[in-house]
């Protein structure tokens, strides 16, 4: 089976189970073995009171009442290999964001303006959009510059 974890955030299914996007996101943490709330809701950016409420139902929907049986239904999913690759993402995803947040709190305290030019046809794929988003956290500038060279 090809890996699509793509599809898999659009389908939001596993085994025929239908789950939210932030309880696949936390099915991503159980399949690396982070399992703790706290720990899941530092890498979701949520609270571990909101992470225990998605396990909750994650439980509910695999008709289980034991938090371990998670990984061992997704263990057992042919998804499992993409939930790793979401989990990679998600990760990635919130490392940018705390570094933004840093970036814009030492440029609140330098008042220093960046700017970040790109190009509209680049700007277009996932990864400068994500990097354009934790840049935007961060308070710089982003500009768009239709006929800037791709490097």
């Amino acid at each position: 089976m090809e890996l699509n974890p793509k599809k898999l955030m659009q389908d939001n299914l596993i085994k025929d189970i239908r789950f939210t996007q932030a309880e696949i996101k936390i099915l991503a943490c159980f399949a690396q073995h982070i399992t703790k709330s706290k720990s899941i809701g530092a890498i979701l950016g949520s609270s571990p009171k909101t992470i225990d409420t998605h396990i909750d139902n994650i439980k509910r929907k695999i008709n289980t009442n034991n938090k371990e049986d998670i990984y061992f239904f997704i263990k057992d999913s042919i998804e499992f290999n993409q939930l790793k690759i979401i989990f990679n993402q998600v990760n990635i995803s919130h490392k940018y964001e705390q570094a933004a947040k840093a970036i814009a709190y030492k440029l609140k305290t330098l008042a220093a303006i960046c700017n970040f030019n790109v190009s509209a046809e680049l700007n277009q794929t996932p990864e400068i959009k994500e990097i354009s988003r934790a840049i935007k956290l961060a308070g710089i500038k982003i500009n768009t510059i239709d006929n800037l060279p791709l490097l």
